[in-house]
């Protein structure tokens, strides 16, 4: 599928931060698939950092008029906001996702990804409250309770930290339990290896 890979071509750029490269590639994706949302959502990232908000404001805009869901659509802006390490852009985003409806299948989602962009600017306490969102959304959401432990394990509290890696385990398919025990030596949880075991 050339639009998939015009896209993917888009994304890798824009990590480069060749941004002219990458509308070159989003807009070829854009004119072979004009329905997909993520080739817009990426352009809109591609102006911002570029500096053009006029362009990036219509990108939004239009990423807005075609989502059916509004409550989605924010959530995955967020997402990627987060993704690039716009994480206070991501913040006011993914808010915006618990305003346009109070309940949502999407809101586990959006309360992680809230977390993450919380955690990855040193808030660990509100990166907390938004994982517990999470889990409250959706008791098998184990990433949320992954991340709890590493804030706790940062913290040097050890208990909570075994505590929550023993429920994202529970919580996790047999298949995916690796990424839990095969924990890099800079991992915050990495000297409770063995009592994780």
């Amino acid at each position: 599928n050339f639009a998939i890979a015009y896209k993917n071509l888009g994304r890798a750029y824009l990590g480069q931060g060749k941004f002219e490269k990458a509308l070159e590639n989003l807009k070829k994706s854009y004119r072979l698939d004009p329905r997909d949302p993520y080739t817009l959502i990426v352009g809109y990232l591609a102006y911002i950092y570029k500096g053009d908000e006029t362009k990036a404001k219509a990108m939004y805009e239009t990423v807005l008029g075609l989502s059916p869901d509004k409550t989605v659509a924010h959530t995955d802006f967020g997402y990627e906001l987060w993704r690039y390490g716009e994480y206070k852009r991501a913040i006011e985003e993914l808010q915006k996702a618990f305003d346009v409806e109070s309940e949502h299948p999407k809101h586990a989602d959006a309360w992680y990804w809230m977390g993450n962009a919380y955690r990855d600017l040193g808030n660990y306490d509100q990166a907390l409250y938004c994982y517990g969102k999470t889990v409250e959304k959706r008791k098998d959401y184990s990433q949320a309770l992954h991340e709890s432990a590493r804030i706790f394990a940062l913290r040097g509290e050890k208990e909570k930290a075994l505590e929550y890696i023993d429920r994202a385990v529970k919580a996790t398919s047999y298949r995916e339990c690796a990424r839990f025990f095969d924990l890099p030596e800079d991992d915050p949880l990495a000297p409770y290896r063995d009592e994780i075991m």
